[in-house]
Formats: structure tokens, sequence, C-alpha cells
């Protein structure tokens, strides 16, 4: 009786250390991202943006990936400032280990900026149907890429936008 006792505490510990902290958070104009997260930030795995996403929240977004545990990002249900990530947006370090397994990019996205998820490693990738352009080396060294399906709307992707993404299956 008291093993099992025990091995049923264990698995509820074990269940609770491995649980991922997940966020969702409804955003306006006005909001600071950071401020919302508080002092979760660097804690959480994976957070869900709705609402409307501003060019500065981006940049708590990739604080929160480059210093944090940030893994999973969904986008998809939110709108992006003037329909685009920004040059760099979300930009890795070569030594850094930032990694998304998922990332699902906003509803309302035209262009993805130069470099703006380079030495980012990316899993998976879900883009929008509004999608137009994918700027210069925009992905470059995304190594892990398993594969991306582009947009039929796209109609510019740049120079290197997947240079060195190790595994690449196009459609």
């Amino acid at each position: 009786m008291n093993k099992v006792f025990l091995l049923i505490i264990m698995f509820v510990a074990s269940c609770y250390t491995n649980a991922q902290v997940v966020r969702t958070v409804e955003l306006t104009k006005d909001d600071d991202l950071s401020v919302l997260l508080g002092d979760d930030k660097y804690k959480l795995e994976a957070v869900a943006v709705t609402g409307y996403l501003s060019h500065a929240n981006i940049k708590v977004l990739n604080d929160c990936k480059l210093n944090g545990m940030l893994r999973k990002l969904d986008m998809s249900g939110c709108d992006v400032e003037d329909g685009l990530i920004p040059d760099y947006g979300f930009r890795g370090y070569m030594s850094s280990s930032a990694w998304f397994t998922s990332l699902k990019l906003p509803r309302n996205l035209e262009t993805i900026g130069e470099g703006a998820f380079t030495y980012v490693h990316v899993e998976t990738i879900d883009f929008p149907s509004t999608l137009r352009v994918i700027g210069n080396s925009a992905f470059f060294n995304a190594s892990v890429l398993k594969s991306i399906i582009i947009p039929e709307g796209t109609i510019e992707i740049g120079d290197r936008a997947f240079c060195f993404c190790i595994v690449f299956v196009y459609k």
C-alpha cells in the first residue's frame, strides 16, 4: 500500500514539474506585453497572442525567446502592426539556443522583414494566406526547419531566405 501511494505521489510530482507554463495574452495597441507577462516572462514556454501585436511587443517576445524558455509562439489570433514582422524582429544569435518548436505567424501578416528569424532554430512554421513577401535572409540558418508550405499568394522570396536550413521540404 505504501509503495502504491509513493508511486502516485512521484507520478503527480513528475507531471507537475514537466508541465508547460502557457499564457494567452489579449493585446491592444497601447498594451505593454512585458508588464502583462510580469515576473513569469522568462518562465513561459508557450505564448498565444491575440488582438494587436505592436513592433515594440515583438521585441518583448524576442527577449522571452532569447533569455527565457519560450519555445511555442502562436500569433495566429492577432494582427501585427503594419502587417509586418520587422527586419531582425526575432533575430537570434549564432551562439544562442533560440529555438521555436512551433511558430504560428499573425493572421494579417503580409511581409516578413530581412533577417526577421535569422539564427532562430524553428521546427514548424504556419504561414498565413495573407503572406506576400519573405525578405532576404528571413530564416537564414533556421537549421531544424522540417518543412514549410509557402502560401499561393506569396509573390517574393528574398535572397538566402532559407539559406542553411538543414532539413527542408518546400511545398
